[in-house]
């Protein structure tokens, strides 16, 4: 049942962040690049944590939601966006976190910054 969960997560994640990107190329988003680049690199230190931890199938989802902003940011290198102090912020968060799995060889350290990155 875990399986059909995680993959069906992963699906229905592919589909929604394609409607972003589809708003993206049209024009009717205007995304901040570096924004989701940092989401991208919070989803993929929070992903790769969690199946090195021993997670399961809901690791899927956040491997999705790695692929979606990656793919956004992408699309919206074509504009000339100005970033704000919070997509800076979490990124330093997400790196501060990734520092301390290696430190202390303990994903989790990686998972609290993840966390605390996606709240700021």
């Amino acid at each position: 049942m875990n399986v059909v969960i995680g993959i069906l997560g992963g699906v229905v994640g592919l589909i929604s962040g394609s409607f972003y990107v589809r708003a993206v190329i049209t024009g009717k988003a205007r995304p901040h690049p570096f924004t989701w680049g940092a989401w991208a690199v919070i989803g993929a230190v929070g992903g790769t944590a969690d199946l090195v931890s021993g997670g399961g199938w809901g690791t899927v989802l956040l491997f999705v939601w790695t692929v979606v902003p990656a793919t956004v940011c992408v699309v919206a290198l074509r504009y000339n966006t100005h970033e704000d102090y919070g997509s800076w912020t979490g990124l330093i968060i997400c790196a501060l976190g990734i520092a301390g799995w290696v430190i202390l060889k303990n994903p989790l350290a990686a998972s609290f910054g993840v966390v605390v990155a996606d709240m700021s």
